[in-house]
This record gives structure tokens, sequence and C-alpha cells, in this order.
């Protein structure tokens, strides 16, 4: 009888073995599906970064082909802008080397002013818009920038 219940202890010892072992199967189950879960959704993100990224990237394309439009058209627009203060000193001088103040020469001169004037805040204006676009285009550099160490970090998960 000793044997008997010996051997009923060990059995009962060995089920609750199997018990423990069972939930903890269970549990790695239930942790394995979890981390399939975060993986999937790290693998969504990571698309989507990477679809940002791409994005961005043709933005600043984008961008870069405005800035350089513009720096042309502040070259030719400070160009114009020689032009006529040369064509205005030249308007000056002959007015003085004439003598004389007439109302047409007078009307030149100021009609070349405001035409300098107008270049001029043309000129301002274009150089406050370059401004801004060398700013977004640094704000895209970044978001591609973090998009990429995150999808670098990303691809380094298992």
């Amino acid at each position: 009888q000793n044997e008997t219940s010996a051997a009923k202890e060990e059995v009962k010892a060995l089920n609750a073995r199997v018990e423990d072992l069972k939930t903890k199967l269970i549990k790695a189950v239930k942790k394995g599906k979890q981390l399939d879960d975060e993986r999937q959704k790290l693998d969504a993100s990571l698309q989507e970064k990477q679809k940002e990224l791409l994005e961005a990237e043709a933005r600043v394309s984008e961008l870069q082909g405005t800035v350089q439009t513009h720096l042309v058209e502040l070259d030719s627009a400070a160009k114009q802008k020689v032009d006529l203060l040369a064509q205005l000193e030249q308007l000056k001088s002959a007015q003085e080397s004439a003598g004389s103040a007439s109302a047409e020469s007078l009307a030149q001169l100021q009609a070349k002013q405001a035409e300098v004037d107008a270049l001029t805040a043309s000129l301002e204006a274009m150089k406050a818009s370059e401004a801004e676009w060398a700013t977004a285009r640094e704000a895209l550099l970044a978001d591609a920038h973090v998009a990429q160490g995150r999808e670098d970090e990303l691809a380094g998960q298992p």
C-alpha cells in the first residue's frame, strides 16, 4: 500500500508538472501572438514611414526646383535693377548737364525711379520667399531624416 500511495503521489506530482507546463505553454503561445501582432503593427508603421519618406523626398525635389526658379528670377531682377539704376544715373547726368529741369525729363526720371522702387520691392519679396523655401526644405529634410532613422530602427528589430 505504501508503494501504491507513493505511486499515486508520483502521478499527482507528474500531473501537477504537466498542468504547470500547459500553463507555461499557453502563456508562451499568447506572448508569441502578441509579438506577432506587434511585429505586424511595426511592419505597417515601417511601410507608412517609407511612404512618407518617399513623399518627403519628392517634395524636397519639388522645392529644390522652385528654389532654383526663384534664384534665376532673383538674378534677373537684380540685373534689371542694375540696368535701371544705370539708366537713372544717365538721365540724372543728362538732366544736370542740360541744366534744365524740364517736366518731361523729370517725369521720365520719376518713372524710372518708380520702376527701380518696384523692382527693389519685388527683389525683397523674392528674397523673403527664398528664405521661406529654404526653411521648408530644411524641415522636410529633417522629417525625412527622422523617418529614415525610424525605418532603420524598425528594420533592426526582430
